[in-house]
């Protein structure tokens, strides 16, 4: 009988069947909650621009 090295196979399908839950609650929250749920994302995305552009300025020893 041979056996197959299946290392980590239990932490990878927790993490999908995470991913599936949260992809759901996402789109739960945009169907029931609409446009308040969209401006809160579009707010969210604008907050990662400034600080994505924040960590690319001179100086900032982050450059990407």
């Amino acid at each position: 009988m041979v056996r197959k090295n299946q290392n980590g196979q239990g932490t990878l399908e927790y993490m999908l069947y995470v991913s599936v839950i949260v992809i759901a609650l996402v789109a739960v929250a945009w169907i029931a909650f609409g446009v308040r749920f969209e401006q809160g994302y579009d707010g969210m995305k604008q907050d990662a621009q400034t600080v994505f552009s924040n960590a690319q300025q001179d100086g900032s020893n982050n450059m990407r």
